[in-house]
């Protein structure tokens, strides 16, 4: 595909999307619907926006002019409702195994009949829900690509460089929405700024300095508040950083907590053996709920409750499980799904697992 020049109608693009059917829990799924755009050149970025019936996705196309597109599905008649272009890029160099250029981390959310957009590099869209109509844009200071850290979905080589895990993980929301103030909080991918932006017309209230690995987790308990995570973990240290922060921007001095990551990563084979500094210590995206956080890593699945800073439960990975993202099988009942990505550098296939946190924690489905 990377041979195709970029204007032949015969280029693909580089990632597709399938709506698949996790209904019946002990059935292997299979994809109802694989998104058609794909057939366009387009390749999805992460991560599309599902409410009821209606598919927001963020794409791009192109190799040296990139376009980046806006659409909206209806998934019960699998038919697209509209398409918005929202920016061409130059792309002057590439590298092929670097795609951060061209599949960027982008998080989507609704308030109303308005979508609100945060993409890679450091920019918010607000589009309208309905027709697509652009509304209005926000662009913010951000970090030189040198001194972003590679992320793991999009540098394609023969290993995974794992000097840091994801720095926004498209799973987390990186945005929370106060409507008694009418504002919302985001940090847009690439960023140097957290930001409060207006719900009723997308201007800034107030920005604030982060980390080039801050995420937003969500609201505390306290509804007051809400939790900023940082991702960049350091190589001599197995610690993830996290802390409080108000809605006016202040930050809560007394909550600035370090959460180990378990124990060191299992042995791998001599042929594949990395510095223990490179190895992953993140195997998939931490959920947040409640101030509790759930972190999949290496060791197993551990759960943090962070107005303590305790861990309060610890499990290892089942026995046939590669570990990965975890997510709810079922809303209701103790069925959990894990998505792991393929990794030559364990020998491993990307795949669907499905299993139960109840005992016996040795029976795995995928």
């Amino acid at each position: 595909n990377l041979s195709v020049e970029s204007e032949s109608d015969q280029h693909l693009g580089w990632i597709e999307g399938h709506v698949i059917d996790l209904g019946e829990s002990r059935v292997k799924p299979k994809a109802s619907w694989k998104i058609p755009i794909i057939d366009e050149g387009f390749s999805l970025l992460p991560t599309p926006l599902w409410e009821g019936n209606r598919l927001f996705l963020l794409a791009t196309k192109g190799f040296k002019n990139v376009e980046t597109w806006i659409f909206a599905f209806d998934t019960d008649q699998q038919s697209e409702l509209w398409r918005r272009q929202l920016e061409t890029r130059r792309i002057d160099v590439v590298s092929f195994h670097d795609l951060r250029q061209f599949i960027g981390p982008t998080h989507v959310s609704k308030q109303g009949n308005v979508l609100s957009i945060d993409r890679s590099p450091g920019l918010i869209d607000r589009v309208c829900a309905f027709t697509g109509e652009h509304l209005s844009a926000v662009l913010t200071s951000i970090y030189r690509m040198e001194d972003q850290p590679l992320s793991l979905r999009v540098h394609w080589g023969e290993l995974r460089l794992q000097s840091y895990p994801w720095r926004r993980p498209p799973a987390l929301p990186v945005s929370i929405v106060v409507p008694a103030s009418g504002l919302r909080i985001s940090i847009p991918p690439g960023s140097k700024s957290i930001l409060a932006t207006q719900l009723s017309d997308g201007s800034i209230l107030w920005e604030k300095p982060v980390g080039r690995g801050d995420s937003i987790l969500g609201l505390s308990n306290l509804r007051d508040t809400f939790w900023l995570m940082d991702l960049h973990v350091p190589r001599d240290r197995n610690n993830l950083a996290v802390r409080r922060m108000n809605f006016a921007g202040k930050l809560i001095t007394t909550d600035r907590l370090q959460l180990p990551l378990g124990t060191d990563p299992l042995p791998m084979p001599e042929n594949l053996a990395e510095p223990a500094g490179l190895r992953p210590l993140i195997l998939g995206e931490p959920v947040y709920s409640q101030d509790r956080l759930l972190i999949p890593s290496v060791a197993g699945i551990e759960w943090f409750q962070l107005d303590s800073g305790d861990s309060s439960r610890f499990m290892p990975w089942p026995s046939g499980s590669h570990g990965g993202s975890v997510f709810h099988w079922q809303r209701k009942g103790s069925i959990w799904g894990v998505i792991h990505r393929g990794d030559k550098s364990r020998g491993t296939q990307s795949r669907i697992e499905r299993w139960s946190l109840q005992p016996p924690a040795d029976k795995t489905e995928h």
